[in-house]
């Protein structure tokens, strides 16, 4: 039992559907700024499909009618071993877009009412495919026992699409469950065409600049901060001119002055250059290498306070350009963060891991004032802390327990970890009342059976 600010009670379930509620509403807050919205659109499918009491969710942004244009898909709710399945028994000329892959899963949809929501431009429902006149005769439906369905087109014209599904027949989706669903696609519809627009058929807006500038691997992310960054890098790296990079300490300036300097000849690389001496300074002044110098002061303000050499400020002004932070590259965070992860399991000699979604949301949601080197660090401890509990998935609350207070934290990430730690006893109890039993804890709750797997899985409750 759980008590609201006034102390009259609610129960279990109704806390959770509170939860719920507000986790949904957070992540299409987060969605109107974010610059890579996949870890947020697989968490709100998540809880759509949870809401709704669907069984799978399927999104897919790009080329609607065909998932090989798709910039990105998520799923829910969906088995690898049923996918390959539906895949080798499916009528190979009904309902498979052309040049699928083997896996798709597609496979286990009914992309005749996707078309249908496509072309109609609006939602299409059905509380039973394999009974509705106009489904009934697709061999897909049939075989796959498609009962519910709920499909969206996202935006106008159509840049992805929305699906839900149920094998129960009768089943009606509840109106907040279409409500949800069309907030979400009106909040993704906008975020969708600008990363359409910017990210180009490879979906990165990083790649073509990236062609152009020696070991750019290196630095991850594909946010249109970075792009910008490097497009302006690829610039510097062509031309005979010194430049200076700003930005905070430990937002990877260094490593990307070392890129321009191995993209271009006789360039040398001065990390700091406003901690030199006033002589050493005046010695570049005059020295006949391209310059490519990194700060985190304002080299004109230490010009005015008499502790920067002019004529080496002149310099190096001809080609001044910051490297953004995680604060203005939020999205790209998670990828940074498995990157580190990977190689915290390779030198502590750990087996593999990978981030949660749940993780991964509270990444994006923690301010890094230690930038990269902070995210670095957190992600080493999260590695130890996760081989302790013998976990293959690292989860929130292995990124942040025991963080000295204000580093890698603030209220929000703190309220997520606390409704972690409820939704840890909330489930933990009814899996004591069902001896284990997940599917029917899952039901006892209210929440979908693989939302509940999932749960199992982050909480560390197997």
């Amino acid at each position: 039992m759980y008590y609201h600010a006034d102390m009259t009670s609610v129960s279990a379930e109704a806390f959770n559907a509170l939860v719920v509620e507000r986790d949904f509403l957070m992540c299409l807050v987060e969605l109107a700024g974010s610059d890579a919205p996949e870890v947020l659109s697989a968490k709100a499918l998540r809880l759509i499909v949870e809401r709704a009491g669907a069984e799978r969710g399927y999104l897919q942004l790009g080329d609607a009618d065909d998932p090989n244009a798709a910039s990105w898909v998520s799923t829910q709710g969906f088995a690898s071993a049923s996918i390959r399945s539906a895949r080798s028994d499916a009528d190979p000329a009904e309902d498979r877009p052309r040049g699928a892959p083997p896996d798709d899963v597609r496979a286990l949809l009914s992309t005749t009412i996707m078309r249908e929501a496509l072309s109609a431009g609006h939602v299409i429902e059905t509380t039973s495919a394999t009974s509705d006149p106009r489904f009934r005769a697709r061999t897909s439906v049939q075989m796959n026992r498609i009962e519910a369905v709920l499909c969206l087109p996202i935006g106008r014209p159509a840049v992805g699409i929305l699906y839900l599904q149920s094998h129960t027949s009768g089943h009606r989706f509840p109106p907040e469950a279409l409500a949800w669903a069309e907030r979400f696609a009106l909040h993704l519809a906008p975020l969708a065409k600008r990363m359409l627009d910017s990210n180009g058929p490879d979906g990165d807006p990083t790649a073509s600049t990236r062609a152009q500038l020696a070991g750019c691997d290196a630095i991850v992310g594909r946010s249109p901060a970075l792009a910008t960054v490097l497009r302006w890098a690829a610039a510097v790296a062509s031309r005979d001119t010194s430049a200076v990079i700003t930005g905070a300490s430990g937002s990877g300036k260094s490593m990307l002055a070392s890129i321009i300097a191995a993209s271009s000849r006789d360039t040398v690389v001065i990390d700091d250059v406003d901690r030199l001496a006033l002589d050493a300074q005046a010695a570049l002044v005059v020295d006949p290498r391209r310059l490519v110098a990194t700060t985190s002061v304002r080299l004109d303000a230490a010009v005015q306070a008499g502790r920067f050499d002019a004529g080496l400020w002149r310099r190096l002004s001809a080609a001044t350009f910051a490297m953004p932070g995680l604060a203005e590259r939020r999205g790209d965070v998670p990828r940074i963060a498995e990157r580190f992860l990977i190689a915290a399991c390779a030198r502590l000699e750990l087996p593999a891991m990978t981030l949660s979604p749940t993780a991964q949301q509270a990444l994006l949601v923690s301010p890094w004032p230690g930038e990269l080197h902070q995210l670095a660090s957190t992600m080493s401890a999260a590695a130890l802390r996760a081989s302790a509990d013998q976990a293959a998935t690292v989860g929130p609350s292995h990124l942040f327990a025991d963080a000295p207070e204000g580093l890698g934290t603030r209220p929000l990430v703190a309220w997520h970890i606390a409704i972690r730690d409820c939704q840890r006893r909330v489930l933990k109890d009814a899996l004591e009342a069902t001896h284990g039993n997940i599917t029917e804890a899952a039901r006892r709750l209210g929440i979908a059976r693989s939302y509940a797997y999932e749960l199992v899985r982050d909480l560390n409750l197997r």
